[in-house]
């Protein structure tokens, strides 16, 4: 029988939404069936410090946003004309068409979003007397720097790259 931490979690176990900065936030949930999730945090740089040229020690350099990356399947960018339809991620990310009604989850400067990143396990049952949890990946404030659109042979893809205004993602198990 196999542990806990031995059973292998993918994307096929993982949804990522997005979500507004409402107080009631509005949301899109985009299954990542065919793509990938990239989380890149890098720690603050140890500058230098010397004393009379001599090497005295470290200190703690400048913070860095966390960088992210997905991909995932997409039908249209535009969001369809009927008004129960949800926004596109596309909309979503960017605050347009469908999505024009939401609220940045910053007050001041271009549109950012918060991306929440819900990872559960295929097997569900209790191991070795505990159940598992599945994990929640939060990265606030994320904003998109770059879209890059491919047409593929079986189905679409849109690819969003881009920073979140935080040094790193905050990560939970329920």
């Amino acid at each position: 029988m196999a542990a806990l931490e031995d059973i292998t979690r993918n994307l096929r176990d993982a949804t990522l939404t997005i979500q507004d900065g409402a107080a009631s936030p509005q949301t899109l949930v985009v299954p990542i069936e065919e793509g990938d999730l990239n989380i890149t945090e890098r720690p603050p740089e140890a500058m230098t410090v010397l004393n009379r040229g001599a090497l005295s020690h470290f200190a703690k350099g400048p913070d860095n946003p966390v960088n992210v990356s997905f991909t995932a399947k997409y039908v249209a960018l535009a969001g369809h004309t009927d008004s129960t339809q949800n926004p596109t991620v596309y909309e979503a990310i960017k605050g347009t068409g469908k999505a024009s009604g939401w609220t940045s989850t910053e007050s001041c400067g271009p549109n950012t979003v918060n991306l929440i990143w819900t990872l559960t396990t295929p097997c569900s049952a209790a191991v070795g007397g505990v159940t598992d949890e599945s994990e929640t990946v939060t990265i606030s404030d994320f904003h998109a720097d770059e879209f890059d659109i491919n047409e593929g042979e079986e189905f679409n893809t849109i690819r969003v790259s881009g920073k979140a205004l935080v040094t790193a993602p905050t990560a939970a198990r329920a």
